[in-house]
């Protein structure tokens, strides 16, 4: 299913499938902003917990960001 969408994301793509295969994640991407591979999806917590695939812009990042980092993460 996420490669019949390549023309909505020529630039990049991600697949996660969970240990015991009941989940699986897909993402297509269209880089237009964050070029970086810190951008690559689907992207989990430190401890790969915890996987998302995510698609929008968390506007308040400046207010949660040093939060976040007291509880280590990055």
């Amino acid at each position: 299913m996420r490669d019949t969408m390549q023309h909505r994301g020529p630039d990049d793509a991600g697949l996660y499938v969970s240990p015991q295969q009941e989940v699986g994640l897909g993402h297509r991407r269209l880089s237009i902003i964050d070029l970086s591979s810190a951008a690559v999806q689907p992207m989990s917590n430190e401890e790969e917990s915890v996987w998302i695939v995510f698609n929008g812009e968390i506007y308040n990042h400046a207010e949660i960001r040093p939060e976040l980092e007291k509880l280590g993460r990055k």
